[in-house]
């Protein structure tokens, strides 16, 4: 976790402005930022005090801008070494010699490793975007948004969702409630996320995939490349969002993201020619997804139970099994 990270994650720093400053438009960081520094501050000492508590490791990292711009990047207008070191210091969880196998993902290193991984990812497999495990290099990276990891052969559970489906002012009194203290505390991260999932359950904007062609064309969109680009575990296509669980190969998930996206956007207008769907309004998708990696067994059972469970737990059917925009329907025939 990264302090830029954790106001990015917070509202307080916007993608326009955070490439402003990195492409060297902005003279500090800080003067983009939307909240006072006091505000600032408490967040930053809440992050170091749960990287003491749980025994996360520190690095520094040179931030230097994009493109042209190539010198190092100042974060304050003072330029105060320590706070701009402060602001460059990386926590990382864990031992980073390297990704380890399937099995050892699921031990714990320690109390607060076994909370973040195990409970706060009990409630909700699929959309906590946070990884117990320190980043590497090769297979970490972020938009300046939140992170992914790709590896080929990997597990992944992936979510989509559409970009009315978190009503903006819904979303930032449960960001208040919560409180900036969510991203750094598994206990509230998992409150959180579980509050989140109900919001989106909630049925909020427009909606579309509930459309019978947008839906059964965008699970042919996810069926066109299993095999090929990727293997399908399992799916459910929700009303504002849908889940997927898939098996990497060598395409990266931001690529396969935007191939759903993209194939998807290409035949509902095809499809809105033909009087056969409504069109897709702009923007139709988030920008950002949520990537989890399953962990081993256990994990891949929970989350192709969140899967399935979905349209149950959000009340559109009565039997899981009854949706039929899901890896799961059986056609309506009980067992």
């Amino acid at each position: 976790m990264a302090p830029v990270e954790l106001v990015q994650r917070l509202g307080w720093l916007q993608k326009k402005d955070y490439e402003a400053w990195r492409q060297g438009k902005v003279a500090f960081l800080e003067k983009v930022i939307g909240t006072n520094l006091s505000k600032i501050s408490m967040a930053m000492k809440a992050l170091r005090q749960v990287a003491k508590d749980c025994g996360w490791r520190n690095s520094f990292t040179a931030y230097h801008g994009w493109g042209k711009t190539k010198g190092l990047l100042r974060f304050s207008r003072s330029g105060d070494a320590g706070v701009e070191k402060g602001w460059a210091t990386h926590w990382l969880r864990g031992d980073k010699k390297a990704v380890p196998q399937e099995k050892e993902r699921g031990s714990p290193r320690s109390d607060c490793g076994r909370n973040v991984r195990d409970e706060a990812k009990e409630e909700s497999p699929l959309i906590d975007e946070d990884e117990a495990e320190a980043p590497t290099p090769e297979n970490w990276h972020s938009r300046g948004y939140l992170p992914h990891h790709d590896a080929p052969g990997r597990i992944q559970g992936i979510t989509c969702r559409l970009h009315d489906s978190l009503p903006a002012p819904l979303l930032a009194r449960l960001i208040e409630e919560i409180g900036p203290s969510r991203l750094v505390d598994p206990e509230l991260n998992r409150r959180y996320r579980q509050r989140l999932e109900a919001l989106s359950d909630a049925g909020h904007g427009c909606c579309l995939l509930r459309h019978p062609q947008i839906a059964v064309a965008l699970i042919q969109v996810l069926k066109k490349d299993d095999g090929r680009k990727y293997d399908l575990i399992a799916w459910v296509i929700m009303p504002n969002h849908f889940h997927i669980v898939i098996r990497q190969r060598v395409f990266s998930l931001g690529y396969l993201v935007w191939l759903w996206k993209w194939a998807l956007n290409r035949r509902v207008s095809r499809l809105a020619a033909q009087g056969l769907s409504p069109s897709l309004p702009e923007p139709f998708w988030q920008e950002e997804y949520h990537d989890r990696i399953i962990r081993d067994e256990l994990h891949l059972l929970k989350a192709k139970e969140y899967v399935r469970d979905n349209p149950l737990k959000a009340g559109l059917v009565k039997r899981a099994e009854d949706w039929q925009w899901s890896s799961f329907f059986d056609g309506g025939h009980q067992s």
